[in-house]
């Protein structure tokens, strides 16, 4: 066997599940819970549910209108005071998300931008800007 099989073999391994697995709970007469590989044990028994766990709520997703503009920023980040600044000068109403101390706008951001760890990220009109361009900011507030 070569060793490119063997590892492929052992990828393989590593990766699957026993399907038919078992585990069953009981509490014998002290009130101690057991965990085994069949019910022989202890009659009633009862086999445990094994498998992926239950998908988690849905996190709460801040409200994206497509008629505003969202900047994700921190505290210390000189483009996203620049993007500020420039919003400002024009009067230009917009929401602030500082990312780093909101973890629900942080998952937002993310899910926006996956990949993207950068800051400033912009929705403008409902268009994704990343970083701070002063020309790129111009054109998304052209509706």
């Amino acid at each position: 066997m070569s060793m490119k099989q063997l590892s492929l073999i052992l990828f393989a391994l590593a990766f699957t599940t026993p399907g038919q697995a078992k585990v069953f709970k009981w509490t014998d007469a002290d009130g101690s819970v057991h965990f085994t590989d069949s019910n022989a044990q202890k009659a009633d028994a009862k086999p445990l549910q094994m498998g992926p766990r239950p998908a988690e709520p849905a996190k709460k997703q801040l409200p994206i209108d497509k008629s505003s503009i969202v900047l994700y920023v921190s505290s210390s980040c000189l483009p996203c005071d620049e993007a500020k600044e420039f919003l400002n000068r024009r009067n230009i109403p917009f929401k602030e998300y500082d990312v780093e101390n909101d973890s629900i706008a942080a998952a937002q951001k993310y899910t926006l931008a996956p990949g993207y760890g950068g800051i400033p990220l912009a929705v403008i009109y409902g268009k994704i800007i990343k970083g701070f361009a002063e020309n790129d900011y111009k054109a998304a507030l052209v509706k």
